[in-house]
């Protein structure tokens, strides 16, 4: 009897982190922003990992990534990986490139232009 048990709470505890391990690991999308046309998505994300407890005042320190995305069918066009979450405060949609923080661009074509 007290194997059964043993192993029924075993077997709770090795669903309990393979679900834990499946959130850590998930993206959750922090913003969205579409262009003025309405052709082009770029998605701000953030891994749940890097939501864990920080300090105080360092909830827009974490690592996120910005997709720039087709709107009609959801072709990813660029991923970039950004360092800080507080990097990607501005969002700012032109005819030919989207601008974040006025100091980095993102053509439609997905070519990197600027500095990050």
């Amino acid at each position: 009897m007290k194997r059964k048990i043993l192993g029924l709470a075993l077997f709770v505890v090795g669903l309990f982190l393979i679900f834990c391990a499946m959130w850590v690991f998930q993206e959750t999308t922090i913003r969205a922003s579409n262009s003025p046309d309405g052709r082009y998505l770029l998605v701000v994300l953030k891994r749940n990992l890097d939501s864990l407890p920080v300090m105080p005042g360092q909830g827009s320190d974490v690592r996120c990534f910005v997709e720039l995305r087709r709107r009609g069918n959801g072709q990813l066009i660029l991923r970039k990986d950004v360092d800080m979450l507080q990097n990607v405060e501005h969002i700012q949609w032109e005819s030919d490139r989207v601008w974040i923080n006025s100091h980095s661009a993102i053509s439609y074509e997905g070519k990197l232009i600027g500095i990050w």
